[in-house]
C-alpha cells in the first residue's frame, strides 16, 4: 500500500475508502442516483487500485487530479460538487481547475 504525501508534507497510508467516501458525498450533493453512484464508485475503485499498486508513494494532488479528471469525463456534476465543496471549505482553487479537462476516453 503506498504512502500519500499531503500538501503540508505529512505522510500517511493511502486510504481508498477516504477517497471513495468523498466521491459518494459529492454524488449525493450533485443529486446522482444511488445506482449511478455505485457504478461510479466501483469504476473509480478499480482505477485507484491500479494507480496505487504501481507506486510506493504518491502526492495527494495526483490522486485528487486523477479522480476529478475522471469525474469530469464520466459525471461532470459530481466533480463540480467536489470542487464547490473545496472552495467553500478552504478557498482552495488550484490552477489546474481553471483549465478544461483532459480528453481521455472513458466509458460513460
Amino acid at each position: 500500500m503506498p504512502e500519500v504525501i499531503k500538501r503540508n508534507g505529512i505522510r500517511q497510508a493511502f486510504s481508498e475508502q477516504k477517497v471513495l467516501g468523498s466521491i459518494e458525498a459529492s454524488a449525493r450533493e450533485a443529486g446522482i442516483s444511488d445506482q449511478r453512484t455505485r457504478k461510479i464508485v466501483e469504476y473509480l475503485s478499480r482505477e485507484l487500485s491500479h494507480l496505487s499498486m504501481s507506486r510506493n508513494e504518491m502526492e495527494s494532488a495526483i490522486i485528487r487530479d486523477f479522480v476529478l479528471t475522471s469525474l469530469d469525463l464520466i459525471e461532470p456534476s459530481v466533480s463540480e460538487a467536489w470542487r464547490n465543496f473545496e472552495t467553500k471549505k478552504s478557498g482552495y482553487r488550484p490552477a489546474i481547475a481553471m483549465l478544461p479537462p483532459a480528453r481521455i476516453l472513458f466509458l460513460k
